[in-house]
């Protein structure tokens, strides 16, 4: 995220300026909008490479054994979470600058905090459904992989 941050107020904004003339490139709404379709994106790389790793997986012989390790590396997984990073930095920027241009100083400060508190719960759902569904599907001896 810090990265993102930097790339996008040095090198994207004043590529956007230059390109839309307005003064900060992208408006809020845009640059909040772009999330889904980017997130949307992740999931569709995110499809393929289990695709890819499910086809390596069965021509290496894994098909019945759920604790074979295949040839793929996990670099695999870096445009997905570099798209849904992509994502996540549009929106978190987005809604801060929207909160600063929008509210009282007071009011700014903690929607910005909540921001945050809501990332927070983000991962602690992810986390749950994760363990939800693996729970569900070790039921009845099957082995949750």
């Amino acid at each position: 995220m810090m990265i993102w941050v930097t790339v996008n107020d040095r090198i994207l904004v004043p590529f956007l300026v230059s390109l839309t003339s307005r003064p900060r490139g992208l408006s809020l709404k845009q640059r909040m909008g772009i999330r889904p379709v980017l997130s949307t994106m992740a999931m569709v790389v995110s499809a393929l490479v289990e695709r890819k790793r499910r086809a390596v997986a069965i021509h290496e012989g894994f098909a019945n054994n759920l604790w074979g390790v295949t040839t793929m590396t996990a670099m695999w997984a870096v445009p997905q979470y570099c798209l849904l990073e992509l994502a996540e930095g549009f929106n978190v920027i987005g809604q801060i600058e929207f909160y600063y241009s929008q509210f009282l100083k007071d009011m700014s400060s903690v929607a910005v905090a909540l921001i945050m508190f809501g990332m927070g719960l983000e991962g602690l759902a992810g986390s749950l459904i994760v363990s939800v569904v693996d729970g569900v599907t070790e039921r009845g001896g099957n082995v949750s992989g």
